[in-house]
């Protein structure tokens, strides 16, 4: 029975469209059968995007879709073909399944593993295989563990210490491994289900086990303990049945799991120490935890996977940090401050915030337009206006709020440098 995806349709592209760049991940319940990751990836082909507004980039305890930029998108056309998801080392806070989502978007594919084995690479798994086993890796530029894994087993390599399969052992599994799954473990001693799951994969065997219908039996174990358990849980009162398909069993049950068990320090002690080596890898540390939860968790944490690569200072936080470097007050009350805004090379800027008794704010500068200076009058109204700003007794003025205030004299400063650098290009180019 062939592995096919359910189409999206007409009706989904249309909800997705107007509310995932508002609800993000969140999207997936206004869709029956769609999970957040399907939501995400089918976003990213549509090029959609959560948005985010300049106050969200500062609040670390709230997880954001940030907006991919054009030099990140450089970066996945010069890079991606060759390095894969490994790009995202290359970019600032960005998971292998972002990366993954974009370049897929974008039309670029990861050519290393269609790349033929070259003689050379064949030595290097010959000579340290048998004693590395899949770190091998790290030798070989652009192949991952997995593929060293296969490239090893059709050279008939093992690791030092692993018995080598036998044509008995192969015919085994050839004979009934399609029919008991998991259960052939027990027809060969000394094999564990993951060995075994692992060579019949490499024979091209698949197991009709999980096709059986399920029993009520079954269904009832789900019934009483997925909410409650998990699917880790239910996986192991029914061996014979994978972890993903518990959890599919439980969504067409209409189940979920009403509560996460918050992280505990020793959770996140074991997170710090081997999720920079490991990777999701480490959820195998950490009972009941899925390796989604374990990779999510150590973005909170700002944990990062691999050898660290200084990218040098965030944009956004560089830029927040020089404002408020050069902000002193001059003169400040409940309903009264006065600002000036000192940048260094950049001229200084005067501001004035009236709040009155409903928390309304008009925020003014008045050291840029002054009367001496001779502008285009339209043109710089015109700048105001787009910029969402107003032009009253050459002062450039906002109105605002106290929940918006903070990104609002962001806006004004940048209004004021706009206009000034507008004047001062205009006034060179007519000296000329």
């Amino acid at each position: 029975m062939a592995n096919t995806k359910k189409r999206w349709t007409a009706d989904e592209i249309e909800i997705l469209r107007k509310y995932y760049p508002t609800e993000g991940d969140q999207v997936c319940e206004r869709l029956s059968g769609r999970t957040a990751k399907s939501c995400r990836v089918q976003a990213s082909k549509m090029e959609i995007s959560k948005n985010i507004s300049s106050s969200a980039i500062v609040q670390n305890d709230v997880k954001y879709v940030r907006l991919w930029t054009e030099a990140e998108d450089k970066i996945l056309r010069e890079y991606y073909a060759v390095e894969g998801s490994k790009v995202r080392y290359r970019l600032n806070q960005r998971s292998a399944e972002s990366c993954r989502g974009r370049a897929a978007a974008l039309g670029l594919t990861y050519s290393g593993a269609n790349r033929k084995w070259s003689s050379s690479e064949d030595e290097i798994l010959r000579n340290y295989y048998p004693t590395e086993g899949a770190e091998v890796q790290k030798r070989l530029e652009g192949r991952s563990k997995e593929a060293c894994s296969k490239r090893a087993a059709k050279l008939g390599l093992c690791i030092q210490g692993r018995k080598e399969w036998t044509a008995e052992e192969d015919e085994i599994i050839r004979t009934y491994y399609k029919a008991e799954g998991r259960k052939v473990a027990e027809r060969l001693e000394g094999r564990t289900l993951t060995a075994c799951q692992s060579r019949a994969k490499y024979l091209n065997v698949r197991s009709e086990n999980n096709r059986l219908p399920w029993t009520q039996e079954e269904d009832a174990i789900i019934t009483r303990y997925y909410e409650e358990k998990g699917a880790g849980y239910v996986h192991t009162l029914m061996p014979e049945r994978s972890l993903q398909a518990c959890k599919y069993r439980a969504m067409i049950l209409g189940l979920s799991r009403k509560t996460i068990d918050p992280w505990t320090k020793a959770e996140e002690k074991i997170l710090k120490k081997y999720y920079p080596v490991e990777g999701g890898n480490v959820y195998k540390r950490l009972n009941n935890r899925t390796r989604n939860a374990c990779i999510s968790k150590a973005a909170q944490l700002h944990l990062q996977y691999g050898l660290p690569m200084y990218k040098g200072p965030v944009l956004d936080e560089w830029i927040i940090l020089a404002v408020k470097q050069g902000i002193t007050k001059v003169r400040q009350s409940m309903t009264y401050s006065e600002i000036t805004f000192k940048p260094g090379k950049l001229p200084e800027l005067h501001l004035t915030l009236e709040c009155d008794e409903t928390g309304k704010f008009r925020v003014y500068e008045d050291s840029v337009l002054l009367d001496e200076k001779e502008y285009d009058r339209q043109q710089i109204e015109n700048l105001a206006d787009t910029m969402g700003l107003q032009i009253e007794r050459n002062k450039i003025t906002l109105d605002s709020s106290e929940k918006e205030i903070e990104d609002d004299i962001f806006r004004l400063i940048a209004g004021c440098y706009l206009i000034y650098f507008l004047h001062f290009y205009e006034s060179k180019e007519n000296r000329r």
